[in-house]
C-alpha cells in the first residue's frame, strides 16, 4: 500500500469512527410540543388540529449531513382520529418517498435525497432543524386527561442516514399532552356600532359599521385558526329584547376534522384590507337596530360558540351630503350667463341648488342637512325665489328636481334673467336624495357649495371701413364707419395718441390712449355712421375705434368701460397742420369827455389782454367792464357813463345803457327798451359812449392764419 492510500483508509476510518460517537451521544430525533395558531403548549382542547414537528437536533461539535430519513410512528386512533397531512420541511433538500397514513393507529413516512440533484441537509453544530410536520386532529368527543399524541413504533425504527452511516442518535420519548374539554373562545363582543356618517364614510345612508376587538387586545381560544384568528357571525334585531335576531350574511369557514386547517379562512369582517369590522347596508335610516358578535373557535365538527356577548344599539343616518361640483366654469353670452360643471361620484345624490347674488358673493352658510336627533326628518326643501342666507345675500334661481339616478342630475344652467355688464355671483350647492320607501334614506344633506362670479355680455363683431379725414375748417375732423353687424352693439367709442412711435401699443386695448367720445348707434347695424368733431390743430392723430354692447349703463356712468364688453379695435389717421397765431390787430382809441363813437372791427371771441389770455367782451355789459378796467387804470376811476349803438343812416343813438355806479350787478344798468346789458357784441357793428374821463382804449386780437 502506498502512503496516499494508507492516508486516505485512515481518515475514512476516523470519519466512520467519528460517525459512530454522533449515533451513540451527539444527536436526537425529538417531537415538538402540539402547536395551535403556531403556538406550541401543553394544552390541546378536544376537536382541534394541532401541529406536531419531528425535530433533528445535532449536540455534537460538528455539522452533520443528512440523506436520508424514515419516521414509524404509532398513536391512540381513539385519541387522534384523523391525520390530516404530513409537511417536509425540507424540500430543497430530501424528496418524499413514502407517506403511509392508511392503516389506524400508525404513521410510515420516509424522506431521501435525490439521486439526480444530491444536496445533503446540513445541520450546523449546535443546531436543530425541522424534518417533518404532522397535522392531526384531536376526537371532540374526549373527557379531559392526560394523553400521549404521537410515539415511536416500537416494532420499526425511526432512523436517519447519511448515506450509510447511521447519525440517527437517541429517539427522545414524547411528552404528555393535557386534553382540555370543548369550550367557548373568550371574547365580550362589539366595541362599537355607529351610523356609518359618524365616522366620516362617503355615501353613508342606510348604513352602519360594527367594530370589535380594539386595538391592542385579542379574543383568546386554544383551538385558534392557523392565522390566529377567530371566525365570527353577526346577529341583527330590531326588538330591544333580541328576541328574533336574524343572522348577517357571512362566509362561514368548514369545520370538517379532514380539513387543513391552514386552509381554512375564517370570517373577522366585510371591509377588505380591515379585521373585525362588519359594514351593514341597506337598512332603514332613522330605525334603531341591534346587533351582537358571535364568535367560533376551530373545533370540528362542531366550533364552539361564545355567545355571551354585548348587544349595542344603533340607528343608522345620512349626515353626510355629497361631494361638491367640480370643474365649474361660467360662459357669458348677450344678456346670458351658462354655467356647466361636472357633478361628483357619489351613488345617493339628488340633484343640485343655484343660489345668485349681486353686488357681492352669496353669503356664507349651509342650506341644511338632515336631523341627527328625533325626530329624525330631511333637510329643508328649498323653492325658487328663496332667500336662505337673507335678502341681500342671494336668491335661489335653480333647483333641480330630485333624481334617483344621480346620472340624470344636470351639469348645466342657463340664466337668462341677467344684465350686461353686471358681475353676478354664484354659489352651486349639490344635495342627496330623500327618499320614504324602504329602505329609507335620509337625504336633502347640502355641500357647502362652490363659487364663481361673471358679468354676462360679449363684444360685438368690429366697425368696418373706419376713417378719419380733415374737414374744411381748422381742427374739424370726419369721422365715419360701417357699423357693427349685431344687434346688441349700442355704439361707438374712439380713442386716440398722437405719439407716431408708440401708436400701437399706446391704443393697445379700449382703456389706452385718450378718450374722443362714445358715439352711439343712429343709422342701424351695418349701417354706415359718420360724426365730426374739432380737435387742436398741429398734430397727427391716431385714431382706434372700438364697438361696444350694450348694457344697462350709460357712457357717464364711471363703470361703463369696466362692464361693457368692446370689439377688436380698428385703427385711423388724420393730420391736423398747425395754425400760426399772430397779433394781426390792436385797435386803439382816444377816448374825450362827452360822446365818442368807435366800432369793434374783428370777432369778439378773438380779443385778447396784453398777456395773450382771452377776454371777454361778449356782451355789452361785458365790454363796459373792459372799457372801465382800462379807464380805472389810466384815471383811477370808472370813465363811461353810457353806451349805446350808433345808427349811422340815421344819425342817432339807439339801445342806450345807462351805468349808475352806486348800484352793483344788473341793478346799475339802466335801458332803453328793447335793449339789456346782455345784448351781445357785433363785429364792426357803431357803438356811441358818454365818458367822464379821457383815457385811452386799446384791443388786441389774435387771428388765426393757416400754414
Amino acid at each position: 500500500m502506498n502512503k496516499n492510500n494508507f492516508l486516505k483508509t485512515k481518515a475514512i476510518a476516523f470519519f466512520l469512527l467519528t460517525l459512530c460517537l454522533i449515533s451513540q451521544a451527539g444527536a436526537d430525533l425529538i417531537f415538538s410540543y402540539p402547536k395551535i395558531a403556531n403556538r406550541e403548549t401543553s394544552k390541546i382542547e378536544v376537536g382541534s388540529s394541532p401541529q406536531i414537528t419531528i425535530k433533528y437536533e445535532n449536540r455534537t461539535s460538528s455539522s452533520i449531513f443528512i440523506t436520508s430519513a424514515a419516521f414509524h410512528l404509532i398513536y391512540d386512533s381513539s385519541i387522534i382520529d384523523q391525520i390530516i397531512n404530513i409537511k417536509n420541511e425540507n424540500p430543497a433538500n430530501l424528496q418524499e418517498k413514502e407517506n403511509d397514513i392508511s392503516t389506524a393507529g400508525e404513521i410510515h413516512y420516509k424522506l431521501e435525497i435525490s439521486s439526480s440533484n444530491p444536496n445533503p441537509l446540513k445541520v450546523p453544530a449546535g443546531k436543530t432543524v425541522d424534518l417533518a410536520t404532522i397535522t392531526f386532529h384531536v376526537n371532540q368527543g374526549l373527557s379531559p386527561r392526560w394523553v400521549f399524541l404521537l410515539r415511536w413504533s416500537g416494532v420499526i425504527p425511526s432512523e436517519v442516514y447519511y448515506k450509510t452511516v447511521n447519525v440517527t442518535g437517541s429517539l427522545v420519548s414524547p411528552v404528555a399532552i393535557y386534553l382540555e374539554p370543548s369550550m367557548p373562545p373568550s371574547f365580550s363582543g362589539l366595541n362599537r356600532a355607529v351610523s356609518a356618517n359618524a365616522l366620516g364614510v362617503q355615501n353613508p345612508g342606510n348604513t352602519v359599521i360594527l367594530e370589535w376587538i380594539a386595538a391592542g387586545t385579542a379574543a383568546w381560544d386554544r383551538t385558534k385558526y392557523y392565522n390566529n384568528k377567530l371566525s365570527y357571525r353577526i346577529l341583527r334585531d330590531t326588538d330591544s329584547g333580541f328576541r328574533s335576531p336574524s343572522e348577517l350574511p357571512i362566509t362561514e369557514p368548514t369545520h370538517n376534522p379532514e380539513d387543513d386547517p391552514m386552509l381554512r379562512a375564517p370570517f373577522t369582517g366585510n371591509i377588505a384590507g380591515k379585521d373585525y369590522v362588519y359594514e351593514d347596508k341597506d337598512l332603514d335610516d332613522g330605525t334603531t337596530y341591534y346587533y351582537k358578535i358571535v364568535a367560533l373557535d376551530d373545533t370540528s365538527p362542531n366550533p364552539n360558540l361564545q355567545e355571551r356577548t354585548t348587544v349595542l344599539e344603533v340607528t343608522p343616518l345620512d349626515l353626510t351630503p355629497p361631494g361638491e361640483v367640480k370643474n365649474l366654469t361660467v360662459v357669458a353670452g348677450d344678456n346670458r350667463l351658462t354655467l356647466r360643471w361636472e357633478n361628483p361620484n357619489d351613488n345617493d345624490l339628488g340633484g343640485v341648488v343655484i343660489v345668485r347674488n349681486t353686488g357681492r358673493p352669496v353669503g356664507a352658510g349651509n342650506l341644511g342637512s338632515a336631523s341627527a336627533a328625533p325626530p329624525y326628518a330631511h333637510g329643508p326643501e328649498w323653492n325658487m325665489g328663496d332667500t336662505p342666507f337673507g335678502p341681500e345675500n342671494g336668491t335661489i334661481v335653480f333647483i333641480s328636481p330630485q333624481e334617483s339616478d344621480p346620472s340624470a342630475v344636470p351639469t348645466e344652467f342657463e340664466d337668462l334673467e341677467v344684465e350686461n355688464g353686471v358681475i353676478y355671483y354664484y354659489k352651486v350647492f349639490t344635495y342627496d336624495r330623500a327618499e320614504e320607501a324602504g329602505p329609507r334614506q335620509m337625504g336633502r344633506n347640502y355641500s357647502k357649495g362652490v363659487s364663481i362670479s361673471k358679468a354676462p355680455g360679449i363684444p360685438p363683431r368690429p366697425i368696418s371701413n373706419f376713417t378719419a379725414t380733415r374737414g374744411l375748417t381748422p381742427g374739424e375732423v370726419i369721422f365715419s364707419w360701417d357699423n357693427s353687424p349685431d344687434e346688441f352693439c349700442d355704439g361707438v367709442m374712439i380713442r386716440y395718441t398722437t405719439d407716431e412711435r408708440l401708436k400701437f401699443s399706446a391704443l393697445r386695448d379700449e382703456r389706452s390712449g385718450n378718450l374722443v367720445g362714445f358715439f352711439p348707434i343712429t343709422s342701424g347695424p351695418g349701417m354706415p355712421e359718420s360724426v365730426t368733431l374739432s380737435l387742436p390743430s398741429g398734430w397727427t392723430y391716431y385714431f382706434k375705434a372700438f364697438a361696444y354692447n350694450r348694457t344697462g349703463l350709460t357712457p357717464e356712468d364711471p363703470d361703463f368701460i369696466a362692464r361693457a364688453s368692446f370689439s377688436a379695435g380698428q385703427m385711423a389717421a388724420v393730420n391736423l397742420p398747425a395754425e400760426e397765431a399772430e397779433i394781426l390787430f390792436t385797435y386803439t382809441y382816444e377816448f374825450q369827455p362827452g360822446i365818442n363813437y368807435f366800432a369793434i372791427p374783428f370777432p369778439a371771441e378773438r380779443v385778447v389782454d396784453e398777456l395773450g389770455r382771452a377776454l371777454d367782451i361778449s356782451t355789452w355789459e361785458k365790454l363796459i367792464d373792459v372799457l372801465n378796467s382800462q379807464a380805472r387804470a389810466q384815471t383811477g376811476e370808472n370813465a363811461i357813463r353810457t353806451l349805446g349803438r350808433w345808427n349811422a343812416l340815421e344819425q342817432k343813438a339807439e339801445g342806450i345803457v345807462e351805468i349808475d355806479y352806486t348800484k352793483v350787478g344788473p341793478e346799475r344798468f339802466t335801458c332803453t327798451p328793447g335793449t339789456s346789458s346782455n345784448t351781445p357784441v357785433i363785429q364792426g357793428e357803431p357803438y356811441v359812449i358818454s365818458v367822464s374821463k379821457p383815457f385811452t382804449f386799446t384791443l388786441r386780437a389774435i387771428i388765426p392764419r393757416t400754414r
